[in-house]
């Protein structure tokens, strides 16, 4: 075991605190994407959404269907992939591979073609699963054909066990029952199946028997109709019982035994045993063989135990031979193997490197950190970096503590003005006490232009329109009117104007301090009439203000609430660190256009299977409201990963969910390798660190979601 194990907690809180307090050098999937990059990959997910709904209802018709389904695949694709039955669709989104995936609670196999355009996909459902695509089987219906029984049909079984044996004309799984009543369960497989070869043996009393067999091939084919059906005689005519020969006890240890021994025929086999009465415990093997062996675990060491032996063949004729003894071993103490000293040849390992901050200005001062492990013990670090964006400099050596396996390696730099606009290159180099020595790759820091001095401006409000988008339908109801505002100065009045087309007016005004940039609303109600208008009016101290150009809109029908709620925050919990026991307060905020209705927690609390919460309602009139659900961590969670999310939906049924989240439960913490990087939530804010690639798990959505 590594020394710098004992250190793992030591390493966690550590990792927490500077998750929360540094940005990572290069981030190279949470990008913003640009608006072809975020319509590529609605496609993507279309297209996963069409396959998926596919795949699952053939699924539930059952083995044997078979059906097509079209769908249409966006460019930039470039790799489709199958992991623990999950489809993974690799998007080249504004340059960056973006990864879009779905999960299945049954087993897929299949591919298809990567290239742009609409395709039939195939799908088949047989006994291993779903398969779509190129592994769909086309045009196979026909159930598996049977030949070469043997024996021969119609013929009288004079020894026992016999052997039945069969051949198909493909690879597939045969079953038999014998003296099958109309209807009846098939009674066990074929001893040898799965390929195109199947025996069994059989021991049957004397009579005569019908047996059917049954097969089906990986496509579902099968005859359970019309199963292959032969007639046997048994009429064997034993009444010598089984000679037992060659007992033998042997591998005695302090708490087992082996006995075995010999039959001329065909019979299973017991051992009685104990350890004053040998008939105390027994041991028994069912299977008609000729050399018999039974293991006897359990015993207790330097005991004295007595047995003897009894097999049966098919006919019920028995022999037992005995009484004999054997005594266990005493306990025994291993030698004690002196420690080979061990020679250290393993470099130390990083497991963290970033900045505090990844964009800084001209006299910004930087701290730049990383964190090591050596699996006997650290020896120094020395820090090298571009000052001016040009030459690189060495810092000197600084050394670790003694005896320490694990640490941070960190220093604090203030930029200078020769950067400004350019890139700096940084670097540490670690080695340990046997001086194998080690680096991080070159981590690249941008440095922001200096800033030029803006010349006075004259007094501006800018308004904008930019919401009802559907020209000509508006709805009767509750309309809400967006519009941003623009301006060098404060802005005290901003008025919405709404008239009818006629000449009816209606005016509503909203004061308020509005921040530059910043997105408002209002709301008025609209009564049923042909036409109406409306324009924005904003005022400042010194300008009478800008007037919108006035839009003008059909109302028809009933307002109709499409639009979901938002989470507004990340999903927080109470605790940066979790383990079982613990009772862990999970929160998020909501936001929706109308009023919000009712949310569900959902998570993973054995850390394998999903489970829903019930919903719980939101107080009536919110459109913003925090949902909350507190659970404690269970057993079963110990050092595995707890995965979270919530959904919410508004009056009018529509649903949204936060993305998925997941912690790690502290009792086997866990440490991010690779550098640079950062993990990030959905959202672009910084969370937990997981080690590896994990695979996403996509949870059940609750009740009455629907497909949002």
């Amino acid at each position: 075991m590594k020394k710098h194990q004992a250190a793992v907690e030591f390493i966690i809180i550590l990792s927490m605190i500077m998750i929360s307090l540094f940005v990572v050098l290069v981030v190279n999937d949470d990008v913003s994407t640009s608006v072809e990059g975020q319509h590529q990959r609605a496609q993507v997910e279309s297209f996963l959404d069409d396959l998926g709904t596919a795949l699952e209802q053939a699924y539930q018709s059952g083995v044997g269907t078979k059906t097509t389904v079209l769908v249409d695949l966006p460019n930039n694709v470039q790799e489709v992939s199958i992991q623990n039955n999950t489809i993974i669709i690799t998007l080249l989104q504004d340059g960056v591979p973006t990864h879009v995936y779905r999960n299945f609670d049954f087993p897929i196999s299949g591919s298809f073609d990567i290239n742009e355009g609409t395709q039939e996909i195939p799908i088949e459902i047989t006994s291993n699963g779903v398969s779509f695509g190129e592994e769909v089987t086309q045009g196979d219906t026909t159930p598996p054909v049977i030949s070469n029984v043997q024996p021969e049909p119609g013929q009288t079984i004079t020894e026992l066990p016999f052997t039945l044996s069969l051949n198909t004309d493909k690879n597939a799984v045969c079953s038999y029952g014998i003296n099958e009543l109309p209807g009846a369960v098939i009674s066990d497989n074929f001893s040898t199946t799965g390929g195109i070869s199947h025996w069994s043996k059989l021991a049957l009393d004397n009579g005569n028997y019908t047996i059917s067999i049954y097969c089906e091939d990986e496509h579902g084919n099968n005859n359970n109709k019309n199963p292959y059906t032969i007639s046997y005689t048994v009429n064997v005519s034993d009444v010598i019982p089984p000679f037992l020969s060659d007992i033998q006890i042997y591998g005695i240890t302090n708490d087992s035994a082996v006995v075995s021994w010999k039959t001329d025929d065909y019979a299973d086999s017991l051992v009685e045993y104990g350890l004053w009465n040998f008939q105390t415990y027994e041991k028994y093997d069912s299977d008609m063989v000729l050399n018999h062996e039974i293991i006897i675990t359990g015993l207790v060491e330097n005991k004295t135990y007595w047995f003897d032996v009894t097999s049966c063949n098919a006919a019920g004729l028995c022999t037992t031979a005995g009484t004999y003894n054997f005594e266990t071993l005493p306990p025994e103490t291993p030698p004690q193997i002196p420690e080979t000293p061990q020679e250290d040849i393993t470099p130390p390992e990083l497991w963290f490197f970033g900045a505090n901050n990844s964009y800084p200005k001209v006299n910004d001062s930087v701290q730049f950190f990383s964190y090591w492990t050596d699996d006997l013990e650290l020896g120094s670090w020395m820090f090298s970096w571009t000052p001016d964006c040009a030459n690189w400099q060495n810092d000197s050596w600084v050394a670790f503590g003694q005896g320490v396996t694990g640490d941070w390696a960190n220093t604090t730099k203030n930029i200078s003005e020769q950067c400004a606009n350019k890139t700096i290159s940084v670097k540490f180099r670690v080695n340990d006490s046997a001086g194998n020595t080690v680096e991080t790759v070159t981590g690249m820091l941008p440095v922001q232009p200096i800033e030029e001095p803006l010349p006075p401006q004259e007094p501006y409000i800018n308004v904008n329109l930019i919401r009802p988008e559907d020209m000509g339908e508006v709805y009767n109801g509750t309309i809400y009117f967006y519009y941003n505002v623009s301006s060098n100065e404060e802005i005290i009045n901003c008025t919405l104007f709404v008239r009818d087309f006629y000449g009816a007016f209606n005016e509503i005004d909203y004061d308020t301090s509005v921040e530059l940039d910043a997105e408002q609303n209002m709301s008025v109600e609209i009564q049923y009439s042909d036409y109406f208008r409306w324009w924005v009016t904003c005022y400042s101290n010194t300008m009478f203000g800008n007037t919108t150009e006035r839009y003008f809109y059909t109302i028809i029908g009933s307002f109709t609430d499409t639009t979901p709620p938002s989470p507004t925050s990340s999903i927080f919990i109470n605790d940066s660190s979790v383990s079982v026991g613990d009772s862990i307060n999970f929160s998020v905020n909501w936001s929706d256009n109308i009023e919000l209705d009712s949310y569900v927690f959902s998570w993973t609390p054995n850390c394998a299977n999903w489970q829903n919460d019930s919903a719980v309602y939101f107080a009536d009139g919110l459109q913003n409201a925090t949902a909350s659900s507190v659970h404690t961590i269970q057993a079963g969670c110990k050092g595995q990963y707890i995965y979270f999310m919530f959904f919410a939906n508004d009056t009018s049924n529509n649903w949204n969910d936060t993305g998925l989240y997941s912690i790690q439960e502290a009792s086997s913490p866990f440490i991010m390798k690779g550098s640079p990087f950062i993990m990030k939530n959905g959202d672009g804010s910084p969370f937990v660190l997981k080690k590896g690639t994990q695979t996403p798990i996509i949870p059940p959505c609750p009740p009455d979601c629907g497909n949002y």
